[in-house]
Parts: structure tokens; C-alpha cells; sequence
């Protein structure tokens, strides 16, 4: 049996004139870009929700200035407590309760401020 060393193809740029087309930014890309959340706003509104408490964080940026803002929600009573994380940067809200028994965490992405009040109120 006879090997035959393969050659290498050559790659030459195509002759056809190939124009790059900038496309507009998705719906997806710019509602991302619109969902920045402002940790002030964020905690006005949490002020005006009943059972709701923010979580005082323990890193060293001063309040204003982080992205994470954390909450304490208590449901009908008080040993039923859901955790609320708001990362302002992204717009995500993930919420984290005990069910059954378990630990039961949920993620919500690009969330307006209209979205977290709702959360806050029911997580």
C-alpha cells in the first residue's frame, strides 16, 4: 500500500468584491443597554414596599457607588422570607426563598424598574 503525503490547499482571497454591512443593534442588545438600574431609585422604591428591609452589604464601596443592592422580604409571616439580589449594572434580579424544604433560587435578566417593585412585592 502507498501513502501519498497530502498537499496543502492554498487560500486566495476571494476576487468578488465583498462589502461589510454594519447592522443596527438588536431589540435584544438595546433593551440590555436601557435596563441599567440606579441603586437609589432602586431603594426608593423598596421604601414604599411593607415587610421589605435592605440587606446592609459588608464589602468596601460605599452604598451609592455599588451595584448590588440586597433585600429581606418577609411573606405572610415571618418565618417565610425571601432573599432579593439586584444587580443594578446588568438590570438582574435573582430571588432566593426556601419551598418544601428546599432552596429555590430564580434569575430574571434586563428587569425595568417597574419589574422590580412587582418582585419586591411578591418574590
Amino acid at each position: 500500500m502507498r501513502f501519498f503525503p497530502m498537499k496543502p490547499k492554498l487560500l486566495l482571497p476571494s476576487t468578488k468584491s465583498q462589502s461589510k454591512q454594519i447592522t443596527p443593534l438588536s431589540s435584544k442588545c438595546r433593551n440590555a443597554i436601557a435596563h441599567v438600574l440606579s441603586p437609589s431609585t432602586v431603594r426608593e422604591r423598596a421604601k414604599s414596599i411593607p415587610n421589605c428591609r435592605e440587606i446592609p452589604l459588608l464589602d468596601n464601596e460605599s452604598s451609592d457607588q455599588s451595584s448590588l443592592v440586597s433585600f429581606l422580604v418577609e411573606i405572610d409571616t415571618v418565618n417565610n422570607i425571601a432573599r432579593v439580589n439586584i444587580y443594578c449594572t446588568s438590570g438582574t434580579i435573582g430571588t432566593c426563598r426556601v419551598l418544601n424544604g428546599k432552596v429555590r433560587e430564580i434569575f430574571k435578566k434586563q428587569c425595568s424598574l417597574d419589574t422590580v417593585e412587582r418582585i419586591l412585592r411578591s418574590p
